[in-house]
C-alpha cells in the first residue's frame, strides 16, 4: 500500500496525522497513519470485513425504525456511513437519508448501491469531525457501530456537529460496545471466511486495553494482498457519554440495551439517544 491518503479528501488527513502524532508513541502497533484508516482503502474491504463482526443490520435498522417511527422522524443524516449499511435500508424505508463519510472509496460504493436499488439518497465526501450542514437540517441524526469512539474522529466535535445539524427536538442515536463486559485482557484470534465469489479471507486479530481506550490490530489477508489495520477506541461508559451529549447541548436521555428499550443485567451493546430541546 503507498503511503498516500489518497483516497481521502478535505482535512481529514489532517486529522489523521494529528492521531497519528499522538498516539505513536503509546501504540506501537501503529506504524504509519494509514493504517488508522487502511479498512477503508478498498472499496469494499469494509463490506468483507464487517462478516467476521457481529453486526446484525436488521435488527439496528428495526430499531431505528421503531425510534424514528415513534417520534415522526422523516429526515436522518448517517454519520460514518461507510458504504451504506444503515443509510441503504433506511432509504428504502422511506426516510430521507444523507450519508456521510471520509472515505471516498467508502462513499462511491455507497452511490453505487443506491443507484442500483433506484434510491435518491445524499451521499458526502465530509470528515465528520467538522460537519458542513447548515443547523436545523435533520430530524434525526445517527452514528453506529461504536464508530464514535474511533479516532480520527473526535467524539466532542462530532457530538457538536450532529447537535448544530439537527432540527429543535431532533434526536442522537449513538451505539457503543458495553466495556464494562470485556475482561480487557490482551487477546489474539484468528479466523477466515469464504465469500461467494469464493475468495478466501483471513483475519489476525490481536486486541489490548489501556485504561482509556482499546487497541486493536488487524490483519486481513486476501488475494495475495495483507492489509494492517489499527484501530483505537475510547472506552466510555454510558455516564461518560451522556455526559459528553450533555456538554454539546442535548438535554434527555433514552438507554437502550442490545437494541432494545427493555433494561438488561450485562447489555454487549448499549445505545443512547440524545435529544436537542426545542428552544
Amino acid at each position: 500500500m503507498e503511503d498516500k491518503l489518497e483516497f481521502i479528501e478535505g482535512r481529514y488527513t489532517n486529522s489523521i496525522q494529528r492521531t497519528f502524532e499522538k498516539y505513536r508513541g503509546e501504540v506501537p502497533e501503529l506504524e504509519k497513519p494509514e493504517q488508522l484508516v487502511s479498512l477503508y482503502i478498498g472499496s469494499d474491504l469494509w463490506d468483507r470485513a464487517i462478516q467476521f463482526s457481529d453486526a446484525d443490520t436488521k435488527v439496528e435498522v428495526e430499531t431505528l425504525d421503531k425510534i424514528f417511527k415513534k417520534r415522526g422522524v422523516k429526515s436522518v443524516l448517517d454519520i460514518a456511513c461507510g458504504t451504506g449499511r444503515h443509510s441503504i435500508p433506511l432509504s428504502k424505508l422511506g426516510y430521507d437519508v444523507t450519508g456521510v463519510d471520509f472515505a471516498l472509496s467508502q462513499i462511491a460504493l455507497a452511490k453505487a448501491k443506491a443507484s442500483m436499488e433506484n434510491l435518491q439518497i445524499n451521499f458526502f465526501n465530509m470528515d465528520a469531525n467538522s460537519l458542513g450542514f447548515k443547523g436545523n437540517s435533520y430530524d434525526a441524526a445517527i452514528c453506529m457501530f461504536s464508530t464514535l469512539g474511533e479516532e480520527p474522529m473526535n467524539y466532542p466535535l462530532v457530538i457538536r456537529g450532529a447537535f448544530s445539524s439537527l432540527k429543535p427536538g431532533g434526536i442522537f442515536l449513538t451505539d457503543n460496545y458495553n466495556w464494562a463486559l470485556k475482561n480487557r485482557k490482551s487477546e489474539e484470534h484468528r479466523g477466515n471466511i469464504v465469500l461467494e465469489s469464493g475468495m478466501r479471507i483471513e483475519r489476525v486479530m490481536k486486541t489490548r486495553f489501556t485504561d482509556k481506550y482499546r487497541v486493536r490490530e488487524t490483519i486481513l489477508t486476501f488475494n495475495g494482498t495483507t492489509q494492517k489495520y489499527v484501530c483505537i477506541t475510547h472506552t466510555l461508559n454510558t455516564e461518560q457519554w451522556i455526559e459528553q451529549l450533555r456538554n454539546a447541548g442535548f438535554t434527555e436521555f433514552e438507554i437502550y440495551h442490545d437494541y432494545e428499550k427493555a433494561q438488561k443485567k450485562d447489555p454487549g451493546r448499549i445505545q443512547i439517544l440524545a435529544l436537542k430541546p426545542q428552544k
